[in-house]
């Protein structure tokens, strides 16, 4: 049975009643004869069933216990009034006074650099309220600040499509432009160790730009791996012969009869008209001293060769022989020139004369009569490698008094010899490439038999690259264990490679065709790469950051 609350005061008489009942029905109440007390309790009902806006329960019982309380096994009557139902809602109230105007809350997120706050860098977030109301952060405004920094080895990444874009230390950017490369200028004051990322996304792909005094060095791409060939700006379709300086800035390259020379890794380049067709070119180490040899190699029968010689960096020439008669056509490379200059050895006929002052005075070898393919010379000009078609490599421990044959006999087109003369490497037409570790007393073979035509291998002899007269180049990076082929397909005529096999320069039908695994330094410099290839930079120092890993084939300039 349920109750209106509007009924509880008719209640309690009632209880109280029974509570102090008598035995005639009406007087003066008395306890029960045993002494126990009537008791009552009011327990709050929860809106449902069977209240629908909730109520109250009063349970009535003999305290049996005489504890003063009424326990749940002492109850013998419970009554349930439920509440009465909500009334209507009254009218709404006049509106009160308008409140003051509000202050919207900022928040700012930026790269933090790795340093004190960061080890390996972060990104700062800082908030505050707009107190100007200009919808922007500015510094006054910052209440909070706070670095959230990278775990060790973790980087931010961040979508990018504007055409020029400073990039932060230790970040990573997605280049997304469908239309334009997105240009990525390094960091200016990165700190020792600091990385940056970027990868291609955008039909556009990227470009990573330096700023003064930086450079990439691209040592996990060296001999052409990844990076790309690409002609260079002078000498154009045709080039027969190339040429380096140790240090790959002092370049040289050949056309018909003009000599190209740049002095500035190959970003100018000046012209020289020797008069005579040069099929092949030979450099010191510093670039000064050159030797060009020339002729007709597709004319048939006997041909006049000879030989021109620079001291000046390629800027006047002169005859030290006259021509001689060559059979023709053929690969020849008749000059050679010592890494310090002074030292250079020329084939004239048969006969195989050396120089040891600089190309001023002349005096004939001891060495075999033969018609001469390739000539090496070591730096301080003692040990000379000489090659003919079908015959041995020929070698000269002493200045070429005396020569020894060694190796296999082939259809030699070159060789070449680290500057010690510990080292050294041959191409031959029909064969694998030759190698030797121990200054030519055994020999090795690398590559497949193809028309090997030219052959350049840096002083270490790890770095190696060949070429074919009517395929690929190929490049090995490990002394010649695993080969991979590079730029086009060609009729390939000449190579050359500095001293540690980070810049390359090839000469074919193609044209002259240069790769640098390091940037040049400066603004001048950059490194390019298209959608979906990836690289990852770390600084070292000194203005040079260090490839850590990459997927794709870049351009480097």
């Amino acid at each position: 049975m349920s109750l209106s609350l509007r009924a509880l005061p008719a209640l309690i008489p009632v209880f109280a009643l029974v509570a102090c009942g008598g035995n005639g029905g009406g007087g003066a109440t008395e306890p029960e004869a045993d002494g126990r007390s009537v008791r009552a309790a009011v327990a709050t009902v929860p809106a449902g069933n069977p209240c629908p806006s909730g109520g109250y329960r009063i349970d009535s019982g003999l305290d049996s216990n005489g504890n003063g309380q009424l326990d749940g096994t002492e109850v013998t009557a419970s009554q349930v009034v439920c509440n009465g139902e909500p009334g209507a809602d009254g009218a709404a109230g006049p509106a009160g006074p308008a409140g003051a105007a509000g202050v919207a809350a900022l928040v700012r997120t930026s790269a933090e650099p790795a340093g004190a706050a960061c080890a390996h860098g972060g990104v700062r977030v800082a908030a505050g309220l707009d107190s100007n109301g200009n919808g922007v952060l500015d510094p006054a405004e910052e209440s909070v600040s706070e670095a959230v920094c990278h775990g060790a080895g973790s980087i931010a990444w961040e979508e990018v499509s504007a055409a020029s874009v400073q990039m932060a230390p230790n970040r990573g950017y997605i280049a997304g432009n469908a239309s334009q490369a997105v240009e990525l200028i390094l960091p200016a004051s990165p700190a020792i160790g600091d990385i940056v990322q970027v990868t291609g996304r955008g039909a556009g792909g990227w470009r990573l730009a330096q700023n003064a005094g930086q450079q990439i060095n691209l040592a996990g791409l060296k001999g052409g791996w990844s990076a790309t060939w690409a002609e260079v700006v002078a000498p154009g379709a045709g080039t027969t012969a190339v040429a380096s300086s140790a240090d790959g800035c002092r370049l040289a390259s050949s056309a018909g009869t003009s000599v190209r020379i740049s002095a500035n890794c190959g970003i100018t380049w000046g012209s020289v008209n020797t008069a005579q067709p040069v099929f092949e070119l030979a450099s010191s180490g510093s670039g000064q001293v050159l030797l060009a040899t020339y002729g007709d190699p597709a004319a048939g029968g006997a041909t006049s060769y000879g030989a021109l010689m620079s001291v000046d960096g390629g800027a006047t020439w002169t005859a030290p022989f006259a021509a001689s008669l060559y059979a023709a056509p053929g690969h020849y490379r008749l000059g050679a020139v010592s890494r310090s200059g002074s030292t250079l050895v020329i084939a004239d006929g048969t006969t195989l004369h050396r120089s040891t002052d600089g190309g001023q005075n002349w005096a004939a070898t001891a060495a075999p009569a033969l018609v001469w393919r390739s000539i090496a010379v070591s730096d301080n000009g003692q040990k000379i490698a000489a090659v003919a078609d079908g015959s041995a490599v020929w070698i000269s421990e002493d200045g070429g008094a005396n020569w020894t044959s060694r190796g296999a006999t082939l259809a030699w087109r070159q060789i070449v010899m680290t500057a010690d003369g510990s080292k050294l490497g041959g191409a031959a037409d029909g064969a694998p490439l030759q190698f030797s570790a121990n200054g030519g007393v055994t020999w090795a073979t690398a590559n497949s038999a193809r028309a090997w035509t030219a052959l350049a291998m840096s002083d270490d002899g790890r770095y190696l690259i060949g070429a074919t007269g009517n395929d690929m180049l190929y490049s090995s990076r490990d002394s010649g264990l695993v080969w991979r082929s590079v730029a086009s397909s060609s009729a390939w005529r000449s190579l050359a490679m500095s001293a540690d096999g980070r810049s390359l320069l090839a000469a074919g039908s193609l044209g002259a065709m240069h790769s640098l695994t390091d940037t040049r330094p400066g603004s001048l410099g950059y490194l390019m790469g298209t959608s979906d290839e990836a690289i990852e930079l770390q600084y070292v120092g000194g203005g040079r950051f260090n490839v850590v890993d990459w997927t794709g084939i870049f351009l480097a300039r």
